[in-house]
């Protein structure tokens, strides 16, 4: 018989160590997916930090585990349990705290939040510091930024959490309608003729924070015309954004704007291509200055507080020679 082989490869998850191995938490019974939904969205409104349970699982029952800062809002029907604190649930939770500390930190341009940074299941978030910015106009900038997803990962028959992140260096574009303008008029073209040579391009449209193909009709130096679903409004001019991404609008970024994008597109390239030992190093890198030294961590929830431990996990392989 082979003598068998240990060996072992280091994986981008960190564990959430909790203060405590039980939790209290508000808790309010239902099995109807929409009931719990609705449960979820007025919590969230009253402050309060909450998570959906779909089903019967690993112990919990359907329904919403949720904790509030301040004293439980008025009309919520609900019960207060003992729970295991790394259960299912709490990923969900942990991770909506997370989001909610990460806007505070946006807002105080401690760290630089994508447009899509948001969604249900992961969080972006990028460094403030630029590693590099496009010339002359610094219409593009790189920055390193980390991915985040909290998993819930039983381990010997005991729940167990985890910090799942990917570090990425990613390129941003500051392509506004009045941004563009700005530097068409530096280098000394006229209104009239920036319209013309405007009107040939695909942009997008912001209105209520959600974003709309749009296509150039009149502008001013101020707000615009354009026309979205065969509709035209008027809207100011940095609610309007070039696309970036055809072909030809790179073009007109190089040739027409005289932005030089070789540079950073080198960077990006080489910097995207870091060896899985490197890649580790930078992600634990930015776990410390982004998530612990602007005190993301630790998370106090309850009676808990949840450390994260900067230290990426290890997996054991055994194998036979």
């Amino acid at each position: 018989m082979s003598d068998s082989m240990i060996s072992g490869i280091t994986v981008n998850l960190f564990k959430l160590i909790p203060s405590k191995d039980r939790i209290d938490i508000n808790y309010i019974p239902s099995e109807e997916r929409s009931l719990i939904n609705d449960y979820v969205h007025k919590l969230d409104e009253y402050g309060c930090i909450s998570g959906p349970q779909y089903g019967d699982y690993l112990g919990l029952k359907s329904g919403v585990y949720f904790v509030c800062n301040n004293e439980v809002p008025e009309g919520f029907q609900y019960q207060t349990l003992s729970i295991d604190s790394s259960s299912y649930v709490m990923k969900y939770i942990i991770l909506k705290y997370m989001k909610r500390r990460i806007e505070e930190l946006a807002s105080e341009d401690e760290v630089f939040l994508p447009r899509k940074w948001s969604e249900y299941s992961q969080i972006t978030l990028c460094e403030n510091h630029a590693i590099k910015q496009s010339e002359p106009w610094k219409l593009f900038t790189i920055r390193e930024c980390l991915t985040l997803r909290v998993e819930h990962i039983p381990l010997e028959g005991k729940n167990a959490l985890f910090l799942l992140a990917d570090v990425k260096v990613r390129r941003f574009s500051n392509l506004s309608l009045a941004k563009i303008i700005e530097v068409l008029l530096q280098k000394g073209l006229s209104l009239d003729r920036i319209e013309d040579i405007l009107k040939n391009h695909f942009y997008r449209c912001v209105i209520n924070d959600h974003y709309h193909d749009c296509l150039l009709k009149h502008l001013n130096e101020k707000e615009a015309r354009v026309t979205i679903d065969d509709t035209e409004q008027t809207l100011p001019i940095t609610k309007i954004f070039l696309n970036p991404h055809p072909k030809f609008t790179r073009d007109f970024i190089e040739i027409v704007l005289g932005e030089n994008l070789g540079a950073i597109d080198k960077i990006r390239m080489v910097l995207g291509r870091q060896r899985p030992k490197k890649k580790i190093e930078n992600t634990v890198r930015l776990i410390n200055k982004l998530l612990i030294e602007k005190k993301v961590f630790p998370i106090i929830l309850s009676n808990v507080n949840y450390h994260l431990k900067a230290v990426p996990q290890k997996i054991v392989i055994i194998g036979e020679e």
